[in-house]
């Protein structure tokens, strides 16, 4: 019997809160672990070795992380949704793999101690904590804080239909931005999180993206 690992896609630099601000969505990675005689990957991208898989890379990390070594495992995917769009593909493959391992193996990791752990894995602690925690996240340094969205906030995604690499659409932001915009980026940050956790009336969300 395999473990079944449902995680939600995510939107991370979100408006705003760059690097900062992510929350998660109603888009989602299922996957299967199950025990096997070796480790393989079923119904993912063909092409990457399965030592290359995320979701197996992140497996193996939550074993060594408390000093074990992880057995063979064979990774279904159930359902995915468009990778290279912006919507957190690696962050919920890695925290599926971390989930998966701890549940699979009984493993005494603490939610925070994995939460770390797919930060290091991942880079962007705004992708994955809101794949792990659900809900809206910010997150600076190693720390971070979780709102609960206003019901009344309904937001909706448009999917572009070509793929882009995360690292090529960094390399195209400025090494520096005038005070200005950064005093009004900071003050629309801190709008859309108060908008979105409800402590403001959506009417304000005009200041946090204009």
């Amino acid at each position: 019997m395999g473990i079944d690992v449902r995680v939600p896609a995510t939107v991370a630099n979100l408006g705003p809160g760059f690097d900062c601000l992510g929350v998660a969505v109603g888009l989602h990675l299922e996957l299967r672990l199950s025990r096997a005689e070796k480790a393989e990957t079923v119904g993912g991208d063909p092409s990457i070795p399965v030592e290359d898989d995320l979701t197996h890379r992140a497996f193996v990390s939550a074993y060594a992380a408390v000093g074990e070594q992880a057995p063979p495992v064979r990774i279904d995917v159930l359902g995915a949704y468009p990778q290279g769009r912006g919507l957190g593909a690696s962050a919920a493959a890695i925290v599926a793999g971390l989930v998966g391992a701890r549940a699979a193996g009984d493993l005494d990791v603490a939610d925070s101690e994995l939460a770390r752990l797919a930060i290091r894995i991942e880079g962007h602690a705004d992708n994955v904590l809101p794949a792990m925690f659900g809900g809206l996240v910010l997150a600076s340094g190693d720390g971070w804080i979780r709102f609960t969205p206003a019901p009344g906030v309904l937001p909706f995604i448009l999917v572009a239909p070509g793929r882009f690499v995360t690292a090529e659409s960094r390399r195209v932001l400025p090494a520096e931005v005038p005070r200005a915009d950064a005093i009004a980026n900071a003050a629309a940050a801190a709008t859309l999180v108060a908008v979105l956790s409800a402590i403001e009336a959506p009417a304000a969300l005009m200041m946090a993206t204009a």
